[in-house]
């Protein structure tokens, strides 16, 4: 898996949004404690959290992005039971294989997932809140296809390891000082 730098840049490549877009979300998350932080020290994000960026970016707006909505969008359960929208997203992070769609409801929390069951029939999990929202007239829906789950995924899975110590540079200039010692 990628350190969460490197999941901020492969987010905001593989979903072609604007640069930075996924690093504002991924700050306003660790402020509020759903992203973990670590300073100094470039841990791999898990794949949970990789889920809890991908669902405050594919909701678009700061007011409908905000982490307790973010929260509440996580902890959602399908209908007809189950684990978690956090879970389940996370679980097709890690194996894209069977996955089909992704739609993320922008106006009140709620989202669908389809996906390739084990009998290889569709099945469509529906994640929706017990609590009744407002909604306006029309629908705001983000959909995350296939080719972006497993393009997230390869990339994710493919993101080189962070080297730690001093810059690489500063060794090659370092060896000729020890070499040209009076």
């Amino acid at each position: 898996m990628a350190t969460a730098k490197q999941a901020v840049e492969i987010v905001d490549a593989v979903l072609r949004i604007p640069d930075g877009t996924s690093r504002w979300h991924a700050d306003r998350l660790r402020a509020d404690g759903l992203l973990p932080s670590t300073p100094g020290r470039p841990d791999q994000l898990a794949a949970k959290h990789v889920a809890l960026l991908l669902l405050a970016v594919l909701t678009g707006l700061p007011a409908l992005s905000s982490a307790p909505m973010i929260a509440e969008y996580a902890a959602l359960r399908p209908m007809t039971g189950g684990g978690t929208l956090a879970e389940t997203l996370a679980k097709f992070i890690e194996s894209p294989g069977d996955f089909f769609e992704l739609r993320v409801d922008q106006h009140a929390p709620g989202a669908t997932i389809t996906y390739r069951g084990s009998d290889h029939g569709m099945r469509v999990e529906t994640f929706a809140s017990p609590i009744h929202y407002p909604r306006p007239a029309f629908d705001r829906i983000a959909v995350l296809g296939a080719d972006g789950m497993i393009r997230l995924s390869a990339a994710l899975a493919d993101a080189p390891p962070v080297r730690l110590g001093p810059h690489r540079g500063f060794e090659r200039y370092r060896r000729m000082e020890y070499a040209i010692k009076f």
